[in-house]
């Protein structure tokens, strides 16, 4: 029996995965003239494992008073950018 050799497959490059938390800076009323800066970028990128958890923190009301207590004034933005948006599942 003979078995063709197969051809080689052509290189395509990985490309890396991005995580979508990296939208977190652009998720803000102000952005994109004024994104959120990178502490607080980092801080809810720790309080939040997805943007749905993101979506759901600053859409509830004590969602909104942790964001207040660990963002201070950038809560607001974030809070603002959710309030006309809605998750299709």
């Amino acid at each position: 029996m003979y078995i063709a050799a197969q051809p080689a497959a052509a290189s395509t490059p990985l490309v890396p995965a991005v995580s979508p938390l990296t939208l977190l800076p652009h998720a803000t009323s102000a952005a994109p003239a004024r994104p959120l800066p990178v502490h607080e970028t980092n801080v809810l990128s720790d309080l939040c494992a997805s943007l749905r958890d993101v979506v759901d923190v600053a859409s509830s009301e004590r969602g909104k008073e942790l964001l207040q207590q660990y963002l201070g004034g950038e809560a607001r933005g974030l809070s603002e950018f959710w309030e006309g948006e809605w998750i299709a599942e």
